[in-house]
């Protein structure tokens, strides 16, 4: 799953200047390496090593340099000389945990000549990505916007911070004075002379996002006081409209597995405020990709793969710069990848349709393709099925339909459409189906509700069980998942014969698709029937 993680980082770069020498001689003698590390600042670093390498070295030679005020050094002698010579380097925390690494290959090691050998050490862990959401000013009161010279006027502010970074604020005026200008709730003493002034309060989280609101106070000669113990309030209201999506939708409504759309989103605000604009993957179970995801129109590229579903759901925030936001799904079916090499690639399935997903022994299943078929070449079809009997199939140069009947053995079986074109090129495509038990109630064994909110950083999915003896002798239902998420209240239990249950599944991430599996057992605790509910939090 994918979740925001936020993190401060701070990138180190280690150099190591390995300065090597050789003895001036003729003869072909061993030859030394100088070797210094610079950690600039790296305190964590507690060792650093080289190790080299190469033909002729049976066995690498390792040394561990040596610290001092300059860095870390040290003089490694009787290297043999040769070419091809390999020196690597790595850094390492108190615990041996290795925290940079780098190396330099095919070094010339000569005898009597000098070589020098810079190193360019990287972390092994990438940094966390830096992500920050700016404050939000929420309110901005005063307690008078008419005050007489040197009187005073009560201020307040408030701002909320969606990573919940600690704020903190600064009023600001050109003239006039604050009792304390870093709180959140100030007094500000007007000026002597009089006129207008315009007040300014500034929120800052402390990591870069900042934000500021504005107000005007009248100092003149009278003030709004008229002497009884009242006063009035100039309350100022401002509406946020939320942004509205007009159109939502791709240039191709029907992609082949791994080409791309152009897929764009029209949306206007009320309010004139500007718009932006995140697209991701609103299905983890088919995963495209954008070539930039932060604009009205972007281009998606389908996943390699034909998706089981036959579809590719694409997510859209658009948000103002207030707070305010609207969801948008966009739902684009993806076919099976094209052959670019042969002119009949723009045969393709249309459609792959069946009318059950489970069957029980004897009970008959249609399944039916339709093709994208412009140029109206003919088309032969081949069905197959790994069990069960195949009717006659009834074909077009548009689309193939044939009846299989479920057999009394085999728990999953499988049908397979082969689509022949002119030019010999094969397009397949396989339907699944599993053995639907008497033991399970067909009209509503499993249904669901989704209370609470719609859109959301989280979601939950009522899921309502019956059990019922219908001859075979249904014990119970038994409902499973992985204990993390989506949570169960209660989480893994049963429904014994005769009885109904609400569980609840609750997930606090947005827009992850999970699979419940739920078995009905027979008496001796056989496995009758099953099936699985998807929940896709939002």
């Amino acid at each position: 799953m994918n979740r925001i993680r936020k993190a401060l980082f701070v990138s180190w770069t280690l150099l190591a200047s390995l300065v090597l020498w050789g003895c001036a001689s003729g003869m072909e003698t061993p030859g030394d390496a100088m070797l210094f590390v610079k950690t600039q600042g790296l305190t964590q670093v507690s060792k650093v090593s080289v190790e080299i390498t190469g033909v002729g070295i049976v066995t690498p030679i390792v040394e561990d340099l040596q610290t001092s005020s300059q860095g870390w050094n040290k003089t490694i002698s009787n290297i043999p000389a040769g070419s091809s010579r390999t020196f690597t380097a790595r850094a390492y925390a108190q615990d041996g945990t290795v925290l940079f690494e780098g190396s330099a290959s095919n070094v010339l090691i000569e005898s009597g000549k000098t070589a020098q050998v810079l190193i360019l050490l990287q972390q092994t862990e990438a940094p966390s990505d830096f992500r920050n959401a700016a404050p939000l000013m929420t309110s901005l009161s005063a307690s008078s916007m008419t005050v007489k010279p040197g009187e005073s006027v009560q201020l307040s502010a408030s701002a909320t911070d969606a990573d919940n970074d600690t704020l903190t604020y600064l009023w600001s005026s050109p003239s006039g004075t604050f009792s304390d200008a870093q709180a959140s709730n100030t007094v500000w003493t007007a000026p002597a002379q009089e006129g207008n002034v315009t007040l300014r309060i500034a929120v800052d989280d402390g990591r870069g996002g900042k934000n500021a609101l504005t107000i005007d106070i009248n100092v003149a000669g009278t003030s709004n006081s008229g002497g009884t113990n009242t006063g009035d309030a100039d309350v100022t209201a401002l509406l946020n409209h939320a942004p509205a999506i007009q159109s939502l939708g791709a240039e191709e409504g029907r992609v082949a597995a791994g080409a791309s759309t152009k897929v764009s989103v029209v949306a206007t605000d009320a309010d004139g405020d500007p718009l932006t604009y995140k697209w991701s993957s609103g299905d983890p179970l088919c995963n495209g990709t954008f070539a930039s995801d932060n604009a009205a129109t972007v281009t998606w590229t389908a996943p390699a793969a034909k998706p089981f579903s036959g579809s590719c759901t694409l997510f859209v925030v658009v948000s103002d710069n207030n707070g305010a936001k609207q969801n948008g799904f966009l739902t684009i079916n993806v076919d099976e990848p094209t052959n670019p090499g042969t002119t009949t690639q723009q045969v393709s399935f249309k459609t792959m349709t069946q009318s059950e997903i489970q069957a029980a022994t004897g009970q008959q299943v249609t399944f039916k393709v339709v093709m994208e078929n412009p140029a109206s070449e003919s088309l032969r079809y081949v069905w197959r099925a790994s069990g069960g009997a195949l009717g006659t199939a009834v074909d077009s140069n548009t689309q193939s339909e044939v009846s299989w009947t479920m057999p009394s053995t085999g728990d999953a079986m499988t049908i397979d459409v082969d689509v022949v074109l002119n030019d010999g090129t094969l397009l397949n495509h396989q339907f699944q189906i599993i053995r639907q038990s008497s033991a399970l109630d067909k009209t509503a064994p499993v249904t669901t509700s989704t209370p609470g909110d719609g859109f959301g950083f989280h979601a939950e999915l009522d899921v309502k069980l019956k059990c019922t003896d219908s001859g075979v002798g249904c014990k119970r239902i038994v409902y499973t998942t992985d204990g993390t998420t989506p949570s169960f209240s209660p989480l893994n239990g049963t429904v014994v014969v005769g009885d109904a249950a609400t569980v609840r599944l609750t997930s606090t991430m947005p827009f992850e698709l999970f699979e419940v599996r739920f078995a009905s057992e027979d008496k001796a605790g056989n496995v009758e029937a099953t099936k699985k509910v998807t929940f896709l939090s939002y």
